[in-house]
């Protein structure tokens, strides 16, 4: 039987603050050391129709490139919903996704775990960000 780590140690994770506003939200992350990022982000209030895709790009910062397909449209009815681009095996180092508010104010946050790190486990010592404990086969009984 194969040894199986808690997915909180075969990934790393990372988010995004929390933006009730008009500007656009944009988050990068480096892949290096893993073949795959899941960013996942939660709508509270629409205020316009906006969308939410991803780009690469070779040097972080610089050159960012839309991915063919990862465009979703939000719509000003999506109060409460979340939207997620996967994307196993990047071409580019170098990921980013935008949360485009259409310029209305529109709340929205999120995070991106990487995955299929090359070496495990991982630590996430995201300090003030994420807080979680592992519980390998618990009993029942007081919390």
């Amino acid at each position: 039987m194969r040894s199986v780590l808690p997915l909180s140690q075969e990934c790393k994770f990372s988010d995004f603050d929390y933006a009730s506003s008009t500007s656009d939200i944009t988050v990068e992350v480096d892949t290096r050391g893993y073949s795959g990022c899941l960013f996942l982000c939660k709508f509270a209030a629409v205020g316009g129709a906006g969308s939410v895709k991803a780009q690469e790009h070779d040097v972080t910062a610089t050159g960012q490139t839309d991915l063919t397909g990862t465009s979703i449209t939000v719509a000003t009815d999506d109060d409460d919903q979340s939207f997620y681009i996967d994307i196993p095996r990047p071409q580019k180092r170098y990921l980013s996704f935008i949360i485009a508010k259409g310029g209305a104010t529109t709340a929205a946050s999120g995070f991106c775990l990487l995955y299929g790190a090359s070496e495990s486990p991982i630590t996430n010592t995201v300090t003030d960000e994420f807080t979680g404990e592992v519980h390998v086969s618990p009993i029942a009984g007081t919390a």
